[in-house]
Protein backbone atom coordinates (compact mmCIF):
# COMPACT_ATOMS: atom_id res chain seq x y z
CA UNK A 1 0.00 0.00 0.00
CA UNK A 2 1.18 3.54 -0.82
CA UNK A 3 4.18 2.07 -2.58
CA UNK A 4 6.22 1.54 0.60
CA UNK A 5 6.94 -2.11 -0.19
CA UNK A 6 6.94 -5.45 1.65
CA UNK A 7 7.21 -5.56 5.43
CA UNK A 8 8.65 -8.00 7.94
CA UNK A 9 7.75 -8.60 11.58
CA UNK A 10 10.53 -10.00 13.75
CA UNK A 11 9.15 -12.07 16.61
CA UNK A 12 10.59 -13.79 19.65
CA UNK A 13 9.76 -14.32 23.28
CA UNK A 14 11.35 -12.78 26.34
CA UNK A 15 11.26 -16.17 28.06
CA UNK A 16 13.48 -17.63 25.32
CA UNK A 17 15.95 -14.80 25.75
CA UNK A 18 16.07 -15.35 29.52
CA UNK A 19 16.54 -19.07 28.90
CA UNK A 20 19.48 -18.35 26.57
CA UNK A 21 21.12 -16.27 29.29
CA UNK A 22 20.48 -19.04 31.81
CA UNK A 23 22.19 -21.51 29.51
CA UNK A 24 25.16 -19.13 29.40
CA UNK A 25 24.99 -18.89 33.21
CA UNK A 26 24.64 -15.11 33.14
CA UNK A 27 23.91 -13.79 36.62
CA UNK A 28 20.40 -12.45 37.14
CA UNK A 29 21.70 -8.97 37.99
CA UNK A 30 23.41 -8.79 34.58
CA UNK A 31 20.46 -9.96 32.46
CA UNK A 32 19.32 -6.41 31.65
CA UNK A 33 22.67 -5.10 30.48
CA UNK A 34 23.54 -8.26 28.51
CA UNK A 35 20.11 -8.14 26.84
CA UNK A 36 20.78 -4.57 25.72
CA UNK A 37 23.98 -5.76 24.03
CA UNK A 38 22.19 -8.64 22.31
CA UNK A 39 19.69 -6.10 20.99
CA UNK A 40 22.56 -4.48 19.06
CA UNK A 41 23.33 -7.60 17.01
CA UNK A 42 22.05 -5.98 13.79
CA UNK A 43 24.08 -2.80 14.37
CA UNK A 44 27.45 -4.13 15.54
CA UNK A 45 29.93 -6.55 14.03
CA UNK A 46 30.59 -9.82 15.85
CA UNK A 47 33.95 -8.46 17.04
CA UNK A 48 32.32 -5.30 18.42
CA UNK A 49 29.59 -7.36 20.06
CA UNK A 50 32.11 -9.72 21.69
CA UNK A 51 34.14 -6.79 22.97
CA UNK A 52 31.06 -5.30 24.63
CA UNK A 53 30.19 -8.68 26.16
CA UNK A 54 33.71 -8.95 27.57
CA UNK A 55 33.56 -5.42 28.98
CA UNK A 56 30.41 -6.48 30.81
CA UNK A 57 32.21 -9.41 32.40
CA UNK A 58 31.31 -12.40 30.22
CA UNK A 59 33.83 -15.13 29.54
CA UNK A 60 34.57 -16.41 26.04
CA UNK A 61 32.68 -19.58 26.88
CA UNK A 62 29.57 -17.63 27.86
CA UNK A 63 29.82 -15.48 24.72
CA UNK A 64 30.09 -18.61 22.58
CA UNK A 65 26.92 -20.06 24.10
CA UNK A 66 24.99 -16.83 23.47
CA UNK A 67 26.15 -16.72 19.84
CA UNK A 68 25.09 -20.33 19.41
CA UNK A 69 21.48 -19.25 19.87
CA UNK A 70 21.24 -15.70 18.56
CA UNK A 71 23.06 -16.62 15.33
CA UNK A 72 20.26 -18.97 14.27
CA UNK A 73 18.57 -17.46 11.20
CA UNK A 74 16.52 -20.39 9.99
CA UNK A 75 17.87 -19.98 6.46
CA UNK A 76 19.51 -23.39 6.47
CA UNK A 77 19.07 -26.75 8.17
CA UNK A 78 20.08 -26.29 11.78
CA UNK A 79 21.31 -28.88 14.21
CA UNK A 80 20.25 -29.02 17.80
CA UNK A 81 22.61 -28.96 20.71
CA UNK A 82 24.21 -32.04 22.26
CA UNK A 83 21.40 -34.04 23.85
CA UNK A 84 23.57 -37.01 24.92
CA UNK A 85 24.63 -35.44 28.19
CA UNK A 86 21.33 -33.89 29.24
CA UNK A 87 21.62 -35.34 32.74
CA UNK A 88 24.73 -33.29 33.46
CA UNK A 89 23.14 -30.16 31.93
CA UNK A 90 20.07 -30.61 34.13
CA UNK A 91 22.19 -31.13 37.23
CA UNK A 92 24.39 -28.11 36.44
CA UNK A 93 21.35 -25.90 35.94
CA UNK A 94 19.69 -27.08 39.16
CA UNK A 95 16.66 -28.51 37.35
CA UNK A 96 14.76 -31.69 38.06
CA UNK A 97 13.72 -33.92 35.19
CA UNK A 98 10.48 -34.59 36.98
CA UNK A 99 9.46 -30.96 36.53
CA UNK A 100 9.00 -31.49 32.80
CA UNK A 101 5.58 -32.61 31.64
CA UNK A 102 7.15 -34.76 28.93
CA UNK A 103 10.73 -35.75 28.14
CA UNK A 104 12.70 -34.05 25.41
CA UNK A 105 12.60 -36.15 22.26
CA UNK A 106 15.79 -36.39 20.27
CA UNK A 107 14.36 -36.96 16.81
CA UNK A 108 17.79 -37.43 15.26
CA UNK A 109 16.51 -35.63 12.17
CA UNK A 110 14.95 -32.20 12.01
CA UNK A 111 13.04 -32.94 8.84
CA UNK A 112 10.05 -33.92 10.95
CA UNK A 113 8.66 -31.24 13.22
CA UNK A 114 8.34 -32.35 16.83
CA UNK A 115 4.63 -31.94 17.57
CA UNK A 116 2.61 -33.07 20.55
CA UNK A 117 0.60 -36.13 19.37
CA UNK A 118 -2.47 -34.70 21.08
CA UNK A 119 -2.20 -31.49 19.04
CA UNK A 120 -4.78 -31.74 16.25
CA UNK A 121 -4.03 -28.36 14.72
CA UNK A 122 -2.60 -28.03 11.23
CA UNK A 123 1.09 -29.12 11.17
CA UNK A 124 3.70 -26.52 10.30
CA UNK A 125 6.07 -27.21 7.45
CA UNK A 126 9.62 -28.08 8.58
CA UNK A 127 10.86 -26.25 5.48
CA UNK A 128 9.75 -22.97 7.02
CA UNK A 129 12.85 -21.14 8.36
CA UNK A 130 10.89 -20.28 11.50
CA UNK A 131 10.17 -23.96 12.17
CA UNK A 132 13.82 -24.73 11.54
CA UNK A 133 14.73 -22.41 14.43
CA UNK A 134 12.05 -23.87 16.69
CA UNK A 135 13.28 -27.40 15.89
CA UNK A 136 16.78 -26.29 16.83
CA UNK A 137 15.50 -25.15 20.23
CA UNK A 138 13.39 -28.28 20.74
CA UNK A 139 16.42 -30.49 20.16
CA UNK A 140 18.68 -28.51 22.44
CA UNK A 141 19.12 -28.69 26.26
CA UNK A 142 17.45 -25.27 26.50
CA UNK A 143 14.14 -27.07 25.85
CA UNK A 144 14.37 -28.53 29.36
CA UNK A 145 13.61 -25.10 30.79
CA UNK A 146 9.82 -24.97 31.33
CA UNK A 147 9.54 -21.27 30.48
CA UNK A 148 11.39 -21.79 27.20
CA UNK A 149 9.23 -24.77 26.30
CA UNK A 150 6.07 -22.75 26.94
CA UNK A 151 7.39 -19.88 24.82
CA UNK A 152 8.16 -22.21 21.92
CA UNK A 153 4.64 -23.63 22.13
CA UNK A 154 3.23 -20.08 22.04
CA UNK A 155 5.29 -19.21 18.96
CA UNK A 156 4.08 -22.35 17.20
CA UNK A 157 0.49 -21.32 17.91
CA UNK A 158 1.18 -17.80 16.64
CA UNK A 159 2.59 -19.17 13.38
CA UNK A 160 -0.51 -21.33 12.91
CA UNK A 161 -2.83 -18.39 13.53
CA UNK A 162 -0.83 -16.23 11.14
CA UNK A 163 -1.05 -19.01 8.57
CA UNK A 164 -4.84 -18.98 8.83
CA UNK A 165 -4.95 -15.21 8.28
CA UNK A 166 -2.46 -15.41 5.43
CA UNK A 167 0.46 -13.34 6.72
CA UNK A 168 2.77 -16.00 8.13
CA UNK A 169 5.28 -15.21 5.39
CA UNK A 170 5.74 -11.78 7.01
CA UNK A 171 6.80 -13.25 10.36
CA UNK A 172 10.44 -14.01 11.14
CA UNK A 173 11.65 -15.57 14.37
CA UNK A 174 14.70 -13.65 15.54
CA UNK A 175 16.35 -14.99 18.70
CA UNK A 176 18.50 -11.87 19.00
CA UNK A 177 15.42 -9.67 19.43
CA UNK A 178 15.53 -8.23 22.94
CA UNK A 179 13.69 -4.88 22.73
CA UNK A 180 15.94 -3.63 25.53
CA UNK A 181 13.18 -3.33 28.13
CA UNK A 182 12.93 -5.71 31.06
CA UNK A 183 9.18 -5.35 31.63
CA UNK A 184 8.35 -7.67 28.72
CA UNK A 185 7.20 -11.08 29.91
CA UNK A 186 6.36 -12.98 26.72
CA UNK A 187 6.02 -12.29 23.02
CA UNK A 188 8.10 -9.43 21.63
CA UNK A 189 7.76 -7.97 18.13
CA UNK A 190 9.55 -5.47 15.94
CA UNK A 191 8.40 -4.56 12.42
CA UNK A 192 10.20 -2.91 9.54
CA UNK A 193 9.93 -2.42 5.79
CA UNK A 194 12.35 -4.61 3.85
CA UNK A 195 13.41 -2.08 1.24
CA UNK A 196 14.02 0.87 3.56
CA UNK A 197 16.79 2.06 5.82
CA UNK A 198 14.71 3.90 8.40
CA UNK A 199 14.84 1.02 10.88
CA UNK A 200 11.93 -0.44 12.80
CA UNK A 201 8.55 1.25 12.47
CA UNK A 202 6.73 -0.75 15.14
CA UNK A 203 7.72 -2.45 18.36
CA UNK A 204 6.06 -3.98 21.37
CA UNK A 205 5.04 -7.18 23.07
CA UNK A 206 3.45 -8.68 26.16
CA UNK A 207 3.99 -7.26 29.65
CA UNK A 208 1.77 -9.05 32.12
CA UNK A 209 3.44 -7.66 35.25
CA UNK A 210 3.35 -3.99 34.32
CA UNK A 211 0.04 -3.11 36.03
CA UNK A 212 1.05 -4.83 39.26
CA UNK A 213 4.00 -2.44 39.41
CA UNK A 214 1.51 0.39 39.93
CA UNK A 215 -1.21 -1.54 41.77
CA UNK A 216 0.22 -4.21 44.06
CA UNK A 217 -1.54 -7.53 43.78
CA UNK A 218 -3.48 -6.50 40.69
CA UNK A 219 -2.05 -8.68 37.92
CA UNK A 220 -3.66 -7.91 34.56
CA UNK A 221 -2.44 -9.44 31.28
CA UNK A 222 -1.34 -6.71 28.88
CA UNK A 223 0.03 -6.42 25.38
CA UNK A 224 0.76 -3.37 23.28
CA UNK A 225 2.97 -1.72 20.73
CA UNK A 226 4.12 1.69 19.57
CA UNK A 227 4.33 2.97 15.99
CA UNK A 228 7.04 5.19 14.54
CA UNK A 229 4.78 7.70 12.80
CA UNK A 230 7.61 9.99 11.66
CA UNK A 231 9.51 7.07 10.12
CA UNK A 232 6.45 5.82 8.27
CA UNK A 233 5.72 9.31 6.97
CA UNK A 234 9.29 9.62 5.72
CA UNK A 235 8.53 6.57 3.56
CA UNK A 236 5.11 7.84 2.49
CA UNK A 237 6.22 11.29 1.34
CA UNK A 238 7.73 10.11 -1.99
CA UNK A 239 4.40 8.51 -2.93
CA UNK A 240 2.44 11.72 -2.44
CA UNK A 241 1.86 14.06 -5.34
CA UNK A 242 4.41 16.83 -5.40
CA UNK A 243 1.97 19.18 -7.09
CA UNK A 244 0.46 21.91 -4.97
CA UNK A 245 -3.30 22.42 -4.73
CA UNK A 246 -2.73 26.16 -5.20
CA UNK A 247 -4.16 27.38 -8.52
CA UNK A 248 -2.83 30.94 -8.53
CA UNK A 249 0.26 32.53 -7.02
CA UNK A 250 0.27 36.31 -6.64
CA UNK A 251 3.68 37.87 -7.30
CA UNK A 252 4.92 41.39 -7.92
CA UNK A 253 7.30 43.28 -10.14
CA UNK A 254 9.14 46.50 -9.33
CA UNK A 255 8.16 46.50 -5.66
CA UNK A 256 6.58 44.49 -2.88
CA UNK A 257 3.04 45.96 -3.19
CA UNK A 258 1.95 43.83 -0.21
CA UNK A 259 -1.42 45.51 0.41
CA UNK A 260 -2.37 45.33 -3.27
CA UNK A 261 -1.43 41.64 -3.34
CA UNK A 262 -3.45 41.02 -0.18
CA UNK A 263 -6.52 42.66 -1.75
CA UNK A 264 -6.20 40.48 -4.84
CA UNK A 265 -5.69 37.40 -2.65
CA UNK A 266 -8.86 38.17 -0.72
CA UNK A 267 -10.83 38.54 -3.95
CA UNK A 268 -9.43 35.31 -5.37
CA UNK A 269 -10.30 33.33 -2.26
CA UNK A 270 -13.79 34.83 -2.04
CA UNK A 271 -14.32 33.44 -5.54
CA UNK A 272 -13.10 30.01 -4.36
CA UNK A 273 -9.84 30.26 -6.29
CA UNK A 274 -7.08 28.53 -4.31
CA UNK A 275 -4.35 31.11 -4.12
CA UNK A 276 -1.26 32.20 -2.25
CA UNK A 277 1.32 34.99 -2.19
CA UNK A 278 4.67 35.67 -0.57
CA UNK A 279 5.29 37.56 2.68
CA UNK A 280 9.03 38.16 2.64
CA UNK A 281 10.74 41.53 2.08
CA UNK A 282 12.42 40.17 -1.01
CA UNK A 283 10.67 39.78 -4.35
CA UNK A 284 11.94 37.94 -7.39
CA UNK A 285 9.51 37.31 -10.21
CA UNK A 286 11.72 34.76 -11.98
CA UNK A 287 12.21 32.84 -8.76
CA UNK A 288 8.46 32.80 -8.17
CA UNK A 289 7.89 31.49 -11.69
CA UNK A 290 10.39 28.68 -11.16
CA UNK A 291 8.82 27.70 -7.84
CA UNK A 292 5.34 27.70 -9.37
CA UNK A 293 6.47 25.42 -12.19
CA UNK A 294 8.21 23.13 -9.72
CA UNK A 295 5.11 22.86 -7.52
CA UNK A 296 2.67 22.56 -10.39
CA UNK A 297 0.98 25.94 -9.83
CA UNK A 298 -0.42 26.82 -13.22
CA UNK A 299 -1.16 30.54 -12.91
CA UNK A 300 0.88 33.51 -11.79
CA UNK A 301 -0.60 36.97 -11.22
CA UNK A 302 1.88 39.83 -11.48
CA UNK A 303 1.20 43.11 -9.65
CA UNK A 304 3.26 46.12 -10.68
CA UNK A 305 3.04 49.92 -10.56
CA UNK A 306 1.63 50.09 -14.09
CA UNK A 307 -1.13 47.57 -13.27
CA UNK A 308 -2.01 49.44 -10.08
CA UNK A 309 -2.35 52.73 -11.94
CA UNK A 310 -4.50 51.16 -14.66
CA UNK A 311 -6.56 48.97 -12.32
CA UNK A 312 -5.56 45.77 -14.07
CA UNK A 313 -3.72 42.57 -13.24
CA UNK A 314 -1.55 40.41 -15.48
CA UNK A 315 -2.22 36.68 -15.30
CA UNK A 316 0.33 34.30 -16.76
CA UNK A 317 -0.46 30.71 -17.71
CA UNK A 318 2.85 29.05 -16.94
CA UNK A 319 4.20 26.57 -19.42
CA UNK A 320 1.96 27.82 -22.20
CA UNK A 321 3.48 31.27 -22.75
CA UNK A 322 0.03 32.88 -22.38
CA UNK A 323 -0.29 36.27 -20.74
CA UNK A 324 -3.55 38.13 -20.25
CA UNK A 325 -4.37 41.53 -18.78
CA UNK A 326 -7.64 41.59 -16.90
CA UNK A 327 -9.50 44.76 -15.87
CA UNK A 328 -10.28 48.20 -17.26
CA UNK A 329 -7.99 51.16 -17.28
CA UNK A 330 -8.37 53.85 -14.58
CA UNK A 331 -10.50 51.55 -12.37
CA UNK A 332 -9.25 49.72 -9.32
CA UNK A 333 -11.54 46.74 -9.88
CA UNK A 334 -11.05 43.51 -11.81
CA UNK A 335 -13.84 41.18 -12.85
CA UNK A 336 -12.85 38.21 -10.65
CA UNK A 337 -15.88 36.23 -11.77
CA UNK A 338 -14.46 36.39 -15.26
CA UNK A 339 -11.02 35.45 -13.95
CA UNK A 340 -12.55 32.48 -12.14
CA UNK A 341 -14.27 31.30 -15.33
CA UNK A 342 -11.06 31.65 -17.24
CA UNK A 343 -9.00 29.68 -14.72
CA UNK A 344 -11.58 26.94 -14.33
CA UNK A 345 -11.95 26.74 -18.09
CA UNK A 346 -8.21 26.37 -18.58
CA UNK A 347 -8.09 23.69 -15.88
CA UNK A 348 -10.90 21.79 -17.61
CA UNK A 349 -13.29 22.15 -14.69
CA UNK A 350 -15.98 23.81 -16.83
CA UNK A 351 -17.04 23.59 -20.48
CA UNK A 352 -14.34 25.11 -22.70
CA UNK A 353 -14.43 28.71 -23.76
CA UNK A 354 -13.05 29.86 -27.04
CA UNK A 355 -9.61 31.35 -26.46
CA UNK A 356 -8.16 30.85 -29.93
CA UNK A 357 -6.49 32.72 -31.28
CA UNK A 358 -4.99 33.68 -27.88
CA UNK A 359 -5.23 37.34 -26.97
CA UNK A 360 -2.09 39.28 -27.64
CA UNK A 361 -0.04 40.53 -24.76
CA UNK A 362 -1.61 43.47 -22.86
CA UNK A 363 -4.89 43.05 -24.74
CA UNK A 364 -7.89 43.54 -22.43
CA UNK A 365 -9.84 40.34 -21.76
CA UNK A 366 -13.62 40.71 -22.32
Amino acid sequence: MYGIGPFEINISDRRILISILKMAQVEEKDIGTISSTIDKVEKLSKEELDKEFELKGLSKGQIEIIHKYISQKGDKEVKGGDTKDLGNKVRDMGLNKGTLKEPLRDTGSLKDLTINPQDTTTPLSPLDPNISILNFLKNDPIYLLPECKEAISNLESLLRYADIYGFRKNLKINLSLARGLDYYTGLIIEASYKNSEVGSVLGGGRYDNLISGFQKGNKIPCAGFSIGISRIFSLLIPSFSKESEIQVFVSSSGGLFLEERMKILKKLRSHKIKSETFYTKRYNLNEHKENCIKKGIKYLIVVGQGEIEKGTVVIMELGKEKKLELGKEKKMEVDFDEMNKYINCRMSLHPPMSLDPPPSEREPFH
